[in-house]
């Protein structure tokens, strides 16, 4: 009866072993699911935020450009040139770029 009752106990230890086991790994599973679309979702955020990097970058570069021709022409006490060969289109395509970026971005 004493050998009876130990193999029905091990039986009982091994079917509650299993089952934490089982428990153990769908838990494992979970998290495992949760921690990729965490990483998922920061890989987009990290896109997102280049994107909007750059723009920020063009619209500096853009007022930058002008400040500089702005800072020629009161040195020249003149108007800014609104034809300045090569830098009028220079600027032109820079701001074509940041609306490119920003529709991008939308």
């Amino acid at each position: 009866e004493k050998k009876v009752n130990s193999s029905i106990s091990l039986v009982k230890y091994e079917r509650d072993l299993r089952i934490d086991a089982d428990r153990d790994r769908q838990r494992l599973h979970a998290l495992l699911e949760n921690a990729e679309k965490k990483i998922r979702e920061a890989e987009i955020r990290t896109k997102d935020a280049s994107q909007r990097l750059k723009v920020v970058e063009t619209e500096v570069t853009l007022a930058t450009l002008r400040y500089q021709q702005a800072e020629q022409a009161v040195e020249k006490q003149e108007e800014p040139p609104s034809k300045a060969p090569g830098q009028e289109e220079y600027l032109r395509s820079l701001e074509v770029d940041v609306r490119r970026l920003v529709q991008n971005e939308a």
